[in-house]
């Protein structure tokens, strides 16, 4: 807050429509001991009218913007007794089991930040049937296209 000043967001109670954009204004330093939580304050200029007094909103705080951020959807991320993993597609249809450190995570996507490079392909269904080298097959979700084929399976459908 020292350096510029952070952004807080208002959204309907279905927390779909943005209603507002404002910044914060005040960290209260008392915590709720029973919740864990701390008050914020923040001010809306209020331009479009979106805001009503007593209205209930979700606020979202802004923290930092992550550009080129390797992102997953959170249910990838498997939970082991030791670290947090990932099941990963190597060339050859196997996977192997990928430690990864993972930062926020926000409307179902988590943000990788270390173990998982741009462009590697994940296992997304069927995690708990898996085991290090075994094999996959890549399938598109209902409403994708589904991915080409590869070199020899387009030779043998000839």
């Amino acid at each position: 807050m020292r350096e510029t000043s952070l952004k807080v967001f208002a959204y309907s109670r279905d927390d779909k429509t943005k209603l507002a954009e404002g910044t914060l204004l005040l960290v209260d330093n008392q915590i709720d001991t029973s919740t864990g939580m701390i008050r914020l304050k923040a001010v809306f200029p209020n331009d479009n009218d979106m805001l009503w007094p007593g209205e209930f909103v979700h606020a979202r705080l802004q923290l930092e913007i992550r550009n080129n951020a390797v992102t997953v959807p959170a249910e990838v991320v498997q939970r082991g007794p030791h670290d947090l993993y990932v099941y990963v597609v190597n060339g050859n249809s196997t996977v192997e089991r990928r430690a990864v450190q993972v930062g926020p995570v926000q409307n179902g996507v988590a943000v990788i930040d270390k173990g998982l490079l741009v462009g590697e392909q994940v296992v997304t269904d069927g995690q708990f049937k898996l085991k290090p080298g075994a094999k996959v097959a890549i399938t598109a979700l209902p409403g994708e296209t589904k991915p080409a084929p590869s070199a020899r399976e387009a030779a043998n459908n000839k």
